[in-house]
């Protein structure tokens, strides 16, 4: 190969590699911001009850540049654990992170088969516009391989 076709393939595989950053997330939004603005998208008069499950604020926000990783380039994103977890690459296991607080949810303890630890979510009530509701949604664990197969079980 000649000297400047190697130049060329090296500036662009830098490129390719330097525009793949991963998820990046952002815990600074209320509960109530991240349904309105980022979920509904919109000031939405007919949204109401909004509240967080869980006592923390760094297991929920948004997240923007999550095509390439899970199919939706932005949304809201709600864990376990941490949300600055979910940044790429996973090279590590148990990367995960536990509050270690018992949970009571009674949806989720209808389909548990076990003790709940560590429920998050955003609940809230809302009356549609339209007759069709639609959203996307990913569900994805950095635990799996370490947890399949165990007496631990992620409930959804």
């Amino acid at each position: 190969m000649t000297k400047a076709f190697k130049l060329f393939l090296l500036l662009f595989m830098t490129s390719q590699l330097l525009s793949q950053n991963g998820i990046l997330t952002d815990n600074n939004s209320t509960a109530e911001d991240l349904v309105k603005n980022i979920f509904i998208k919109g000031n939405c008069k007919n949204v109401s009850s909004v509240r967080s499950i869980g006592s923390d604020t760094v297991s929920y926000g948004q997240f923007i540049n999550g095509s390439d990783v899970i199919g939706l380039d932005r949304g809201i994103i709600i864990t376990s654990g941490k949300i600055d977890l979910a940044h790429g690459p996973n090279v590590t296991n148990e990367s995960s992170f536990s509050f270690n607080d018992p949970s009571i949810d009674p949806d989720l303890n209808a389909l548990a088969t076990g003790l709940l630890f560590d429920v998050r979510g955003i609940e809230f009530d809302f009356v549609p516009l339209d007759d069709n509701v639609l959203f996307r949604y990913v569900f994805a664990s950095e635990e799996y391989c370490e947890f399949v197969g165990t007496s631990f079980n992620d409930v959804f």
